[in-house]
């Protein structure tokens, strides 16, 4: 009992963290990475260190999946779409003449409406498969934060070609709101009409990984690069506020698949001043962990005998998933 109230406090600080930051301070951060721009760009000159840094915007298309089960039977299903999801960050990259190089990249996602957001349930007990509930809402972005950390070497094969390898960490939190639309109980009944906030939900992943990468010659004006990235240990941390249930529901998943492709392309505009445009895939398949859920009001008929109880924790009772394909431009400069 005692844990399980921990992990809901904990969870609470991150994702009030998480909402002040990107709500209230996205244009002091903006500010920040212009500043740390023009900073790096004209005092620093470390011996063999070459340090690149570069603005950029850009956009996901894809979306999250929340899944809860019933022992082996899907008993829910909400699909977070985001058609698409606006971002802006800054990244930085530090490279030694001995081939070892850092790279640090941060962006925030821009609050707003990103889609919709579709949630099925299957609850006959006498035939699972029977669709029996279905909504639809807008999918409304409070906030989105994601950074990666790579350490790596940058070997030369040839004049033109290199090779790298690199440890990293990528994190990224999602939280998102289902607003107004409407309900069919069952589904293909008239619609009803829904107000206000339903359901939010929030996706934190911790991802350590390993990449691979290829690039050509940075002498040149034109330069290509890309990289694979794998990691078989996706951790995710969910949590789900039914506001209209009085449920809260917190799910862990743990040792999931990331998979991520990326390519990119520098075009100079002047001595050190280039134009990036950078492609990305990100795939975190559907994967299971444990649950565990918190009443936190008992007027709804929701079988709570108390306000505050905590569930025992149920294993394989919950799931996620994230697709994302994101295309972003950006300005770069660079010392050498």
């Amino acid at each position: 009992m005692e844990s399980a109230y921990r992990r809901y406090y904990i969870l609470d600080i991150f994702n009030l963290w998480g909402v002040v930051v990107v709500r209230r301070n996205a244009v002091l951060a903006f500010i920040y990475f212009i500043l740390s721009i023009a900073i790096l760009s004209t005092e620093y000159r470390l011996g063999a260190l070459e340090v690149r840094s570069s603005l950029y915007s850009g956009f996901y298309h894809g979306q999250l999946g929340e899944y809860v089960y019933n022992g082996d039977d899907l008993a829910s299903y909400l699909d977070w779409e985001l058609e698409p999801l606006y971002f802006v960050g800054a990244e930085f990259d530090f490279e030694f003449d001995t081939g070892l190089y850092a790279r640090a990249d941060f962006s925030a996602g821009i609050p707003g409406t990103v889609g919709t957001i579709e949630d099925s349930d299957w609850a006959d007990e006498d035939d699972p498969s029977i669709k029996t509930h279905f909504s639809a809402h807008d999918n409304v972005l409070t906030g989105a934060l994601s950074s990666r950390l790579q350490l790596g070497y940058q070997h030369w094969v040839s004049e033109k070609i290199s090779l790298s390898a690199a440890l990293g960490l990528s994190l990224m939190y999602f939280h998102m709101d289902a607003v107004d639309g409407y309900l069919e109980y069952p589904p293909g009944s008239e619609k009803v009409d829904s107000y206000g906030v339903g359901i939010s939900y929030r996706q934190f992943y911790r991802i350590p990984h390993i990449g691979i990468g290829l690039a050509t010659d940075r002498r040149r004006s034109l330069v290509f690069s890309s990289e694979l990235l794998f990691s078989p240990f996706a951790a995710c941390d969910a949590v789900d506020n039914h506001h209209k249930k009085g449920l809260d529901y917190y799910d862990f998943m743990r040792n999931g698949l990331f998979f991520a492709v990326e390519m990119g392309m520098d075009l100079e505009l002047a001595p050190q001043r280039s134009f990036r445009v950078d492609l990305s895939y990100i795939v975190v398949p559907e994967y299971r962990g444990t649950s565990y859920f918190v009443c936190t009001d008992t007027i709804y008929d929701n079988g709570c005998s108390y306000e505050g109880y905590v569930s025992p924790t149920y294993t394989d009772a919950a799931g996620a998933s994230l697709t994302l394909f994101g295309l972003s431009l950006g300005y770069r400069i660079e010392l050498q």
